[in-house]
């Protein structure tokens, strides 16, 4: 019973951490696009004129990740899921860090019971968001 009792509260201690653990670490994307057979390897271009061979765009991918996270961390993972969809290739187009939500500013009063918010202020959180070109070659 006492067994039972120390088994509960330390899952019960130890789940919030793994969930704030695993959340920090996650990313989300869409992906618009044709799938083909996974690849082994993808090559990274950030220029459209530096990819030599002839291709066609598959598709595209928009990500965005923890504001933390350093793009050394970022690349690996979109060029990942660009070979689960059997890209040759990934283009990275854009990148830029996006505010999440709104906060209210000022409430100013009209009447006794009557409140307007006079100005919203952009959200502390913010994530970094990647656009991605999905390549493959024409054979």
């Amino acid at each position: 019973m006492i067994y039972r009792s120390v088994l509960r509260n330390v899952l019960f201690l130890l789940l919030p951490v793994v969930f704030i653990l695993t959340s920090c670490s996650e990313f989300t994307y869409d992906y618009i696009g044709r799938n083909y057979p996974k690849t082994k390897d993808t090559e990274v271009f950030f220029r459209a004129k530096d990819v030599e061979k002839e291709y066609e765009v598959m598709g595209e991918m928009l990500a965005e990740f923890p504001y933390d996270k350093r793009l050394k961390y970022i690349q690996p993972k979109v060029e990942k899921v660009a070979r689960s969809y059997g890209a040759d290739a990934v283009l990275f187009s854009d990148f830029d860090i996006r505010r999440l939500g709104f906060t209210s500013d000022k409430v100013e009063p009209l009447a006794d019971t009557v409140y307007r918010t006079v100005a919203n202020v952009p959200g502390e959180d913010r994530v970094k968001r990647i656009k991605a070109t999905f390549i493959r070659y024409a054979n």
